[in-house]
């Protein structure tokens, strides 16, 4: 990652999630971003952090999958983030809130892409 945007993750970090976030980083695993008007999202590990780019402060910390994510995604709105994990599931998440609002199951593999309909 750029160092700017390492500086602006790590300032939100625990200890042990910076050390999951270089490691993840540095054993070439994907460590996922994406932004949208005014927003991040970050996904390092089994979390996914969503900042205020204008301010840098950590909006939301979405918590749930049992293995590592490896793609989040904003919605073309910016209401909602879908993440993809190893756990073979996809979760979708309220920006607004970082309230989860649905788990999409029954995967038979690593989910290790995601994306929002256009429409």
């Amino acid at each position: 990652l750029m160092p700017e945007l390492w500086r602006r993750v790590a300032n939100f970090l625990s200890p042990s999630e910076i050390l999951i976030f270089k490691k993840t980083s540095r054993l070439g695993q994907q460590v996922t971003v994406d932004l949208l008007s005014g927003k991040i999202v970050v996904a390092a590990g089994r979390k996914a952090f969503i900042f205020d780019t204008e301010t840098n402060k950590l909006l939301h910390t979405l918590e749930g999958h049992t293995d590592d994510i490896n793609c989040c995604k904003f919605s073309k709105d910016g209401r909602r983030v879908v993440t993809a994990s190893s756990d073979n599931t996809a979760k979708i998440w309220d920006t607004l809130t970082g309230r989860l609002l649905l788990t999409l199951s029954g995967h038979t593999d690593w989910v290790i892409a995601c994306a929002f309909s256009p429409d």
